[in-house]
């Protein structure tokens, strides 16, 4: 038997999706929406997947750090959109899942992030794959 809890709201992002559903979980006390009903905003839980964190450039995918934010940022951008940094009491629980060959995301930005939200919760879990395709990794098998 399968039970549905309804009053929970999660966030799942692969990549640079996991940039996004990092951002909603660290960033959700600020308004960048209307919000006029004040809705909280903020996901119960958090699934990344070989996630972009990190804007630093230590850690970051050029690509990436781009095509979501722009060519032209100020060091206190590049640090706002570096979540590892926006991490606090409130943040949500977090699943996350990276492989270390992944040459897009770097292992990195999850390890930090990891070690960040390991500080403030225990509702924490991390899997870290020594080598992975990605496609095989989440491709479904027939038969």
């Amino acid at each position: 038997m399968v039970k549905v809890i309804i009053h929970i709201m999660g966030i799942f992002g692969f990549s640079p999706g996991g940039h996004l559903a990092s951002t909603c979980a660290t960033h959700y006390q600020e308004v960048y929406i209307e919000n006029s009903n004040n809705t909280s905003l903020r996901p119960d839980l958090q699934i990344l997947v070989y996630p972009v964190i990190s804007m630093q450039n230590n850690f970051i995918h050029i690509d990436s750090k781009t095509k979501l934010l722009g060519t032209t940022l100020t060091k206190d951008e590049i640090d706002l959109f570096s979540n590892e940094l926006q991490v606090n009491q409130n943040t949500p629980p977090a699943y996350i899942t990276h492989a270390a060959d992944n040459n897009a995301a770097d292992v990195d930005n999850s390890i930090e992030y990891f070690e960040k939200l390991k500080k403030i919760m225990f509702l924490l879990r991390c899997t870290f794959i020594l080598k992975a395709d990605m496609v095989s990794f989440l491709s479904i098998q027939n038969g």
